[in-house]
């Protein structure tokens, strides 16, 4: 959960607990590999990649919504500004 949670930008207790309800829903299952103590691996079950393709499908909406009043020529440096705050923000410590 440590590196869930670094990339998520969240504490490790945060980070748990979206692990533990994404398990209780049926999105998520942890497994263990033989010999390698406690590291758990993650991975998406059937209901999680429905659920992932759903919202997948969603953000095209979203995202043609936002675009919607911005010009062809406009979305092109938009994105690489936007690009550039996810990095700043990923560098944020709090």
């Amino acid at each position: 959960n440590a590196q869930l949670a670094e990339r998520s930008m969240v504490s490790p207790q945060s980070a748990n607990e979206m692990v533990k309800m994404m398990e209780q829903r049926g999105w998520i299952a942890r497994e263990s590999p033989s010999g390698h103590g406690r590291i758990i691996q993650i991975g998406l079950t059937q209901e999680g990649l429905n659920l992932l393709k759903k919202c997948d499908e969603a953000v095209v909406v979203v995202e043609a919504a936002l675009l919607a009043e911005v010009q062809k020529e406009d979305q092109g440096p938009l994105y690489v500004q936007l690009k550039a705050m996810v990095r700043g923000l990923s560098m944020l410590t709090l």
